[in-house]
């Protein structure tokens, strides 16, 4: 039998799939609108795996010389 492969899920992207379902699911039976795009939000980042931390690779920044220093 083959292994299922999750692609990369982290617990951080589960808390915001949670988070999003169930601010989604508050926000419909209450018609709170705002909170559903907060929870659309959690949801998108969870199912795209998009957010503060999901660099592969080193995220540190490089640095390029400014105009001061070119002076």
């Amino acid at each position: 039998m083959p292994k299922i492969k999750l692609p990369k899920l982290t617990l951080l992207r589960i808390v915001r799939f949670l988070l999003g379902i169930s601010f989604v699911g508050e926000a419909i039976a209450s018609k709170q609108w705002l909170l559903l795009i907060l929870g659309g939000f959690f949801l998108y980042q969870s199912v795209m795996n998009v957010g503060c931390v999901t660099c592969e690779e080193d995220c540190q920044l490089t640095k390029e010389p400014n105009l001061q220093d070119k002076l």
